[in-house]
C-alpha cells in the first residue's frame, strides 16, 4: 500500500514516524474536540426543535387573540408578547443552525473522517516499523 520499499536508511524511518506521530496526536486531539461537540449537539437538537415548536405555538395563539381585540392597551400588551416570541424564535432559529440535524451530521461525517485518518496513520506507521525493523 505504502512505497516504505523507498526508505533505505533509519533516519528517513524516524523521520516518517516522527511525522506520523504529531499527525496522530493531532488527530486524536482533534477527534476528542469534535466528540464533545457532538455530545453537546445530539441533546440540544432535539431541545431546540421542541423550544421552536412551542414558540411558533404561543405566536400563532396570540395572532388569533390579537384579531378579536380592539386597539388599547391589552391589544398594545399581546402585540409587545408577539414581538417577544418572534425574537425568541429568531434566536432559536440560530441555535438550531447550531445544534440542528445539518450540523448534527455534519459533526458525524467529521468525526467518521477523522477515524478513517487514524486508521491510515496507523496504518503507515505499522508500515515503517515493519520496514524499520528490516533494516
Amino acid at each position: 500500500m505504502y512505497s516504505v520499499n523507498k526508505i533505505t536508511t533509519l533516519t528517513e524511518c524516524e523521520a516518517v514516524i516522527k511525522l506520523a506521530d504529531q499527525t496522530k496526536n493531532d488527530l486524536l486531539f482533534r477527534k476528542s474536540l469534535v466528540e464533545r461537540s457532538l455530545q453537546n449537539a445530539a441533546g440540544s437538537t432535539d431541545e431546540v426543535n421542541a423550544e421552536i415548536q412551542v414558540t411558533e405555538q404561543e405566536i400563532s395563539a396570540i395572532g388569533s387573540i390579537l384579531l378579536t381585540l380592539p386597539d388599547g392597551k391589552t391589544k398594545e400588551k399581546y402585540v409587545r408578547k408577539q414581538v417577544s416570541f418572534q425574537n425568541r424564535l429568531n434566536v432559536l432559529g440560530f441555535r438550531r443552525s447550531d445544534y440542528g440535524a445539518v450540523s448534527l451530521l455534519e459533526k458525524e461525517w467529521k468525526l467518521a473522517r477523522l477515524e478513517k485518518e487514524l486508521e491510515e496513520t496507523d496504518a503507515l506507521l505499522d508500515a515503517v516499523n515493519i520496514r524499520k525493523a528490516e533494516l
